[in-house]
C-alpha cells in the first residue's frame, strides 16, 4: 500500500478512535471521566505516536534554527501566563484548587503532558505528507485530543464548568491553527514548548487570577492568533499576494471590530469591571425587571452616592441580589440601606452595607436572558 493511502487510514482510525472516546466522555461512562480518561487519552496518543514514528518516513523541514523557534515559543508562552497573571493584580486572585505535589503530578501533569507530546508528534509526522486531506485530518486529530483533555479536568454536570468548557473549544479551535502552521513548518519542539508553558502552569501555580470564566475562555482563544502573527511576520517570509491594497484594510478593520465586540461583550458577562450583566431568574421585580431580562450594571463611582428608589445589586449568601432601596440610615458612621423586591409584600431581612453593594442597574434588555435560565433548570434536574 502507499505511503499515502496508509497515511490516510491512520488518519481516519486515528479520528474515529478519539470521537469515540469524546462521546464515551460526554456520557460519563464508568472508567471514562477524570483520571482515567487522562490516562486513556495519553495511552491512545503515545501508542499512536509510536506507530507513526516507526512507519512514516521524515521529510526536510525548512531552512532555520530550530532552537531559535524553540526559544521565541518558550518567551511567547511565558508572557501569556505573565500578561494573565497581571489582570489578577485587577481582579484579585484565588486559591488555586490542585496545588502542586505529587498528586498534581501523577494526576495531571503527567498524563496532560505525555498527551501534548505525543499529539505533536504524531502532527508533526502526519504533515510531513502533502495535500489538504492530511491537513484537515491533523487538524481534527488536534483539537479532538485537546478537547477531550478539557473535559477530563472540568466536570460538565456543572453548568459553571460546561460554559468554561464551552468557551475552551473555541480555543482548541484557534489553537490548532498555529500548531499546524507551525508544525508544517518547524516540526513539533517549540509546539510541545509552548504547549507544555501555557497548559500545566495551573497545576503548578499555588494561586490564580480571580477572572470570569468567560475572559479566561478568550484569553485562551485569542492569544493563539497573536503568536502566529508574531511567528508568521518574524520567520516566514512572505510572498507576493494578489490581493488588493483595499481588501486588506477590509479584513483588518473587520478583525479590530470583531476583537472589540467580544472584548466588550466579555467585559459586560464578567462583572468584574466597572459595567456588567445579569439574568434575573425571580419575580421579586416584576414590573420594573421581568424573569429572563438583562440588566444592565455599574458600580457606584467614588463620590456618587446611593438614593432611595435606585434599584441595585447587592450580594446576600453568595447570590447577586436586584432589588430597589426604600430607606437609607447611617449607624455609627456606617450607610445601611433597606431594599424590597417591587413585587414583593415585605421588605427584605436585615440590610445591605457598602461592602455587600455591587452596583445599580442603568437598564434592562428585555427577555433575552430566558436561555440562560433554561441551562440552569436543566442542570438543577
Amino acid at each position: 500500500m502507499p505511503a499515502s493511502k496508509k497515511v490516510k487510514v491512520f488518519e481516519g482510525i486515528l479520528v474515529a478512535l478519539l470521537a469515540a472516546l469524546m462521546v464515551l466522555a460526554t456520557l460519563k461512562l464508568p472508567g471514562f471521566t477524570g483520571l482515567s480518561l487522562r490516562i486513556i487519552l495519553a495511552g491512545i496518543t503515545v501508542l499512536a505516536a509510536v506507530l507513526v514514528v516507526i512507519f512514516l518516513k521524515s521529510f526536510k523541514i525548512l531552512p532555520l534554527e530550530k532552537s531559535t523557534l524553540v526559544k521565541y515559543m518558550i518567551v511567547l508562552g511565558l508572557l501569556y501566563v505573565g500578561l494573565y497573571y497581571a489582570i489578577g493584580a485587577y481582579t484579585g486572585f484565588a486559591v488555586n484548587n490542585v496545588q502542586f505535589g505529587w498528586f498534581s503530578i501523577i494526576n495531571f501533569i503527567l498524563p496532560i503532558g505525555i498527551t501534548i507530546v505525543g499529539t505533536e508528534i504524531i502532527r508533526a509526522k502526519l504533515l510531513c505528507f502533502k495535500g489538504r486531506y492530511t491537513k484537515v485530518m491533523t487538524y481534527i486529530i488536534g483539537v479532538l485530543s485537546e478537547i477531550i483533555i478539557y473535559m477530563a479536568v472540568y466536570d460538565t454536570r456543572q453548568l459553571d464548568q460546561l460554559l468554561l468548557l464551552i468557551g475552551l473549544v473555541g480555543g482548541a479551535l484557534t489553537s490548532n491553527l498555529l500548531y499546524n502552521f507551525v508544525s508544517a513548518r518547524f516540526g513539533a519542539g517549540s509546539i510541545i514548548a509552548y504547549r507544555l508553558i501555557t497548559s500545566l502552569y495551573a497545576y503548578i501555580i499555588p494561586v490564580l487570577p480571580d477572572v470570569y470564566a468567560f475572559f479566561s475562555s478568550f484569553c485562551r482563544m485569542m492569544a493563539p492568533l497573536f503568536v502566529y502573527w508574531v511567528i508568521d511576520r518574524t520567520f516566514v517570509e512572505h510572498e507576493t499576494k494578489a490581493l488588493a491594497k483595499g481588501g486588506t484594510v477590509l479584513g483588518r478593520i473587520f478583525g479590530t471590530v470583531t476583537c472589540i465586540v467580544m472584548v466588550g461583550f466579555i467585559m459586560l458577562v464578567s462583572c468584574q469591571f466597572s459595567v456588567g450583566a445579569i439574568v434575573i431568574g425571580s419575580g421579586s421585580m416584576s414590573g420594573a425587571v421581568d424573569v429572563g431580562d438583562v440588566v444592565i450594571t455599574k458600580e457606584y463611582g467614588a463620590n456618587e452616592e446611593v438614593h432611595e428608589g435606585d434599584i441595585i445589586v447587592f450580594n446576600r449568601r453568595s447570590e447577586k441580589i436586584v432589588h430597589r432601596v426604600i430607606k437609607i440610615s447611617t449607624v455609627a458612621g456606617e450607610e445601611r440601606y433597606y431594599t424590597k423586591g417591587d413585587a414583593n409584600e415585605a421588605e427584605d431581612d436585615g440590610y445591605v452595607t457598602k461592602n455587600e453593594l455591587i452596583g445599580k442597574v442603568l437598564f434592562r434588555v428585555p427577555v433575552v436572558g430566558w436561555p440562560t435560565l433554561w441551562l440552569r433548570e436543566v442542570f438543577k434536574a
